[in-house]
């Protein structure tokens, strides 16, 4: 009977060291599923990363070009090189004209005109 009882003991030992053995082997393979799953995640945006890494180099290779500087100055800050030519056209809506304009008049002489810039 001591027998037995010893081979129960065994055999439930067996057994629960094999249920062990199947859990941990079912988790260690969900654990790589997953692993699996995130390395193909992790890749794809490492690749989107990479090609707007890219196009924002494009961008600022474009933006620190003097051809881009040149025409930002033209068109934001109105200035021009001496051989441009401006072009105003009349505004429908009334909006005021910020393109620079060469203002000179000739109707004083430039002694007065440097007096009225100084005493003014």
């Amino acid at each position: 009977m001591v027998r037995s009882i010893k081979n129960i003991i065994i055999m439930a030992i067996a057994i629960g060291f094999s249920i062990q053995a199947v859990v941990n082997i079912l988790t260690q393979f969900k654990t790589l599923v997953e692993a699996k799953r995130l390395n193909t995640e992790y890749r794809t945006k490492i690749e989107q990363l990479k090609e707007e890494n890219i196009r924002l180099e494009a961008r600022i290779d474009y933006a620190t070009s003097s051809a881009y500087i040149q025409q930002q100055a033209r068109d934001l800050l109105g200035l021009g090189n001496r051989n441009d030519y401006w072009l105003i056209m009349p505004n429908e809506a009334g909006e005021v004209d910020l393109v620079p304009r060469e203002n000179i008049s000739n109707d004083k002489p430039p002694w007065k005109q440097w007096w009225e810039l100084f005493t003014r």
